[in-house]
């Protein structure tokens, strides 16, 4: 009951219209008359809460929009960079697949260029090696060219050795037959 009430806090409007608060002695007052004053005071007091949540409401959507304006810049802000680090990251794809094409196509013709001159080199080798084997049958040839000159040669040689010594002999039987032949006609004597 407000009777029990001895100090009773209401506000106070001040010549601006701000509350202000004020405190209220009740012990020599009747309780009628304390609950008339009560009322309009709680309603001022209501009215003066409500009127203060409005303002930190109002607050607090000033603040809501003022953070979702700066949220709004700030991805807007992050998308444009998204942007900006995705196109440079396209940029460097770009130059790097073009550097690597480059790269393939240089060591593609390194590689042809180095075919080109093993293949060279093998043809050079195959030719050289052809003429070695032109050389070989071309010695081999003369060789046996030689060899059947210095057979022929000694053949003849030894022919005429043996064909010599056999004259000799031959030459030799006849004078030896003739010999004998010269003994026999002459008269044998005893």
């Amino acid at each position: 009951k407000c009777q029990d009430l001895e100090k009773f806090v209401a506000p106070i409007l001040d010549n601006k219209g701000a509350p202000i608060v004020a405190i209220v002695y009740t012990k020599n007052i009747s309780a009628h008359i304390v609950r008339s004053i009560e009322i309009p005071f709680r309603e001022i007091i209501n009215y003066t809460i409500k009127c203060k949540i409005n303002e930190e409401l109002e607050t607090v959507k000033q603040d809501i929009v003022s953070l979702r304006i700066n949220t709004g810049e700030e991805y807007l802000k992050e998308i444009h960079e998204r942007k900006i680090s995705t196109k440079i990251v396209d940029n460097l794809k770009a130059d790097l697949e073009e550097q690597m094409k480059n790269l393939t196509k240089h060591v593609d013709l390194m590689k042809s260029g180095l075919q080109e001159t093993i293949d060279e080199h093998i043809r050079d080798k195959k030719n050289h090696l052809t003429e070695i084997k032109q050389d070989i049958i071309t010695l081999r040839k003369d060789m046996e060219e030689k060899i059947t000159n210095e057979i022929i040669k000694r053949m003849e040689n030894f022919t005429k050795i043996v064909n010599t010594k056999l004259d000799e002999k031959v030459k030799n039987f006849n004078n030896n037959v003739e010999v004998v032949q010269s003994e026999l006609r002459k008269p044998y004597c005893l």
